[in-house]
């Protein structure tokens, strides 16, 4: 037998299959994953009530950065401070980042704060979103002030591309 015969019963297979699963997608009413190189994004978020009757604002998406571009995790200088009452937390996730091959520093405690917060130098806004990423959160992502933040005593960010400063919020219990 050839192989033409075998690829076409093959492929009939393969199409009666998908058939198959798509109509019974459709008759359960459920929907079929589809895999996806690039990220979905919502379309239509929900609005906010506001003050004002009547009027509505859209939360604004934050952007997808593509991370491809992104340095070397060695060649990221990642700093964590502990702002929270959760003893270690700075020493733990120092510890993932480590673990990912980034130049971390000594972890450090911060003045107490209840949101967390990525900061990066500039030209370092990818490798931020790598560390978070990483890190497996929706932490906001934001340039580092200037002059450098004042968090606590003893933190000197001056040789630090990145800064994760956390909060008492999701971040500190991860």
């Amino acid at each position: 037998m050839s192989a033409s015969p075998i690829r076409g019963a093959i492929l009939v297979a393969l199409a009666a299959l998908l058939g198959f699963l798509i109509l019974n997608g459709v008759t359960e009413r459920e929907q079929v994953p589809i895999a996806s190189a690039a990220p979905i994004v919502a379309a239509t978020p929900t609005p906010e009530p506001t003050a004002d009757i009547g009027t509505a604002v859209l939360p604004t998406p934050e952007p997808v950065i593509d991370t491809s571009s992104a340095r070397p995790n060695a060649q990221v200088s990642v700093l964590v401070a502990n702002g929270t009452d959760v003893s270690g937390q700075a020493g733990r996730l120092t510890d993932v980042l480590r673990n990912q091959g980034f130049n971390t520093r000594q972890p450090k405690n911060a003045d107490t704060r209840p949101t967390s917060v990525i900061y990066y130098r500039p030209g370092f806004e990818v490798e931020a979103q790598v560390v978070r990423e990483v890190l497996q959160t929706t932490t906001p992502i934001a340039p580092m002030p200037v002059p450098d933040p004042v968090v606590g005593a003893d933190i000197d960010l001056g040789p630090v591309d990145v800064f994760v400063l956390v909060g008492g919020d999701t971040l500190s219990t991860s």
